[in-house]
C-alpha cells in the first residue's frame, strides 16, 4: 500500500494541469491538431496571396474553394486527382499514402485515397462493353434454360421405401 502512496505522489507532479509535464504536451499535440484548420474566405488579394503561401502554392496556381456557406475558407481547391494515380516508385516520405510532408492534401482525401474510387482513372475496359459482356451472359443463361424447359433434368432414383404394416421388407429366401 506504500509503494501506491509513492507512485501516486510521484505521478502527481507530471498530470497536474498548471505545471504537469504530461498534461503540457498532450495539450501541445491537440493545439497543433487544431492548426490546419483554414482561415476566412480571401477577399483581397493581399490575403489571396498570404493564403497561398500558408499552403504552399504559387499564387497563381491558388484558386480557393467557392464561399458558399460549407465551410471550406482559404482551402485551395486541388484538382480531383485520385491517390492510386500517383507514381508507384517515386521515394515518397509516406509511402502508405503516396505522399511527403508537408503536402497539401485535397478537402476531400478521405475519397481519393487507393483504397477508394479513382477519379481520372482509365477503366481496363469501357463501360459499354462490360454492360454488353455482362448482359450476354445473362441472355445467355436465359437462353438455355428457356430452350431446355422441355427436357428437364433430374436423377433417376427409386422412390423412397417406408415401412408399411403387413408389408414384407426383406426375406432370406434366394432369388428365383
Amino acid at each position: 500500500m506504500a509503494a501506491l502512496v509513492k507512485i501516486k505522489n510521484l505521478i502527481a507532479p507530471l498530470t497536474t494541469k498548471k505545471h504537469g509535464i504530461i498534461y503540457n504536451a498532450i495539450r501541445t499535440k491537440v493545439q497543433t491538431v487544431n492548426d490546419w484548420k483554414p482561415g476566412p474566405f480571401p477577399e483581397t488579394e493581399a490575403e489571396r496571396r498570404a493564403a497561398a503561401e500558408k499552403y504552399g502554392l504559387s499564387y497563381e496556381e491558388y484558386e480557393p474553394y467557392p464561399d458558399d456557406g460549407f465551410g471550406h475558407g482559404d482551402y485551395p481547391m486541388l484538382p480531383l486527382k485520385g491517390v492510386a494515380l500517383r507514381d508507384p516508385y517515386y521515394p515518397y516520405d509516406f509511402p502508405d499514402e503516396k505522399r511527403n510532408f508537408g503536402e497539401t492534401l485535397h478537402a476531400y482525401i478521405n475519397i481519393l485515397g487507393e483504397d477508394r474510387c479513382d477519379f481520372g482513372e482509365k477503366p481496363a475496359f469501357p463501360y459499354g462493353k462490360v454492360w454488353l459482356y455482362s448482359w450476354g451472359v445473362i441472355l445467355t443463361f436465359v437462353g438455355i434454360h428457356y430452350f431446355l424447359r422441355d427436357y428437364p433434368n433430374f436423377r433417376p432414383v427409386l422412390e423412397h421405401q417406408y415401412p408399411k404394416p403387413g408389408a414384407k421388407h426383406y426375406t432370406f429366401e434366394p432369388a428365383h
